[in-house]
């Protein structure tokens, strides 16, 4: 786990894009997970909110707006006009979040709040997202020695201000269930054994079998130990992130402590788990997949279309093993009279060359998509996807902006 409050900024904008696609999957599963028809049949709400909460209007249409969010979760993921999806979506999630905790009081309901904030977050955060769709639009106004420029000069580094921010508003939730424990109740009473025993009976007391449950209850000095140590977890990961300390331990410790929670009382907090991964080191992982093999591209230095085309796969070299080379400074060592730059782009593996849709087919499997490679090799794939490729290569003129002179 990454303390990107000690250090902000990557190599590779991977990692902030990885945290995205993870939060806009959380918002469309929270979406389709819960059957939001029944909160507008719910008689009165257990807690007194504002107003424009239980407005009858939003109610009534509470299926419409949870289905609004999630498309707007879609274009997070996405990254598509990231700055109003992520806007909207915490607007909705908002929403949604009061309505279900006033009729539910549940970490289930309070994590919508979490994701909410972190979509504030990305949303003021906008520019960092490299790799999106929002990216490739910006690139339509970019003119043809910038596009080459990014292809064929080393990239610096990349600001994760997003997910600084987002590592402190985790490290908060945490903070505040410790803080609560200490500041507005008997601390010494609250680690006792007695106290977390009394808690295990209770909730072993609707029949379901918990032989963690079971077991604590066996030894008394460990529920007093469990308790200090979940107050230390709770506290101690925000007082770690700000310090700038590794905060490794208080990850695995906080995931362990969830697992812990749903096998002795019962409350499952996957959902917790599942947005603390976005703060793995994604970069360093998805490395593991991709080949570490110098993969040589050629391409049309006067086209701009192609120069667009290939903008994203210098993002996700994660390795930068990937070198772009147009016709006029491709090394010595590949032979000029088998590129036709009119014709396709090229890649070069070593000794080997891809010409076309096969030099793609080397580019997804050079960052990892294997399984996108595999189909691409298929009979009758790669047959049509050859001669897709051929017809957008005769016609780049007519479908796109393709060329400059120089």
């Amino acid at each position: 786990m990454i303390n990107y409050f000690a250090d902000d900024e990557h190599s590779t904008p991977i990692n902030i894009t990885v945290a995205r696609v993870i939060v806009g999957t959380f918002i469309i599963w929270k979406m389709l997970k819960y059957e939001w028809s029944v909160y507008s049949q719910w008689p009165s709400p257990l807690l007194d909110v504002m107003p424009i909460f239980r407005n009858e209007i939003l109610f009534v249409h509470i299926e419409w707006i949870a289905l609004l969010c999630g498309v707007a979760g879609f274009c997070v993921l996405i990254g598509y006009r990231l700055q109003l999806s992520a806007w909207t979506g915490a607007v909705l999630l908002t929403y949604l979040g009061t309505v279900r905790k006033s009729l539910q009081l549940s970490h289930s309901s309070e994590i919508l709040f979490t994701a909410a904030l972190i979509l504030v977050i990305f949303a003021i955060f906008a520019g960092e997202h490299k790799i999106s769709v929002d990216q490739l639009r910006r690139t339509q106004d970019w003119d043809l020695n910038s596009l080459t420029d990014h292809l064929e000069t080393p990239t610096g580094g990349f600001r994760h201000r997003g997910l600084k921010w987002s590592l402190v508003v985790i490290g908060f939730f945490y903070f505040q269930a410790g803080f609560s424990k200490l500041a507005y109740g008997d601390p010494v009473a609250w680690v006792h054994s007695s106290s977390l025993g009394r808690y295990v009976l209770f909730r072993m007391g609707d029949g379901s079998g918990r032989p963690l449950g079971e077991f604590l209850l066996q030894y008394p000095a460990l529920l007093t130990f469990t308790a200090v140590l979940t107050l230390i977890l709770e506290v101690g990961f925000l007082l770690a992130v700000v310090s700038r300390k590794p905060i490794w331990p208080f990850f695995f410790g906080v995931i362990g402590m969830h697992i812990g929670i749903k096998l002795a009382l019962g409350p499952d907090f996957t959902d917790q788990i599942f947005l603390l991964t976005v703060f793995l080191p994604w970069d360093k992982i998805i490395w593991k997949f991709q080949r570490t093999d110098e993969l040589i591209i050629v391409y049309d230095r006067h086209c701009f279309f192609c120069a667009r085309s290939l903008h994203i796969f210098k993002y996700l070299d994660a390795g930068r093993v990937i070198t772009f080379h147009n016709q006029y400074n491709f090394p010595d060592h590949l032979s000029a009279d088998e590129i036709e730059l009119e014709e396709a782009m090229y890649a070069f593996r070593g000794s080997d060359s891809y010409k076309g849709y096969h030099a793609f087919q080397e580019l997804f499997r050079q960052l990892g998509f294997i399984p996108i490679a595999y189909v691409m090799s298929l009979p009758g794939v790669m047959q049509i996807g050859e001669r897709i490729y051929q017809h957008i290569s005769e016609n780049r003129s007519r479908y796109f902006v393709c060329s400059e002179e120089t």
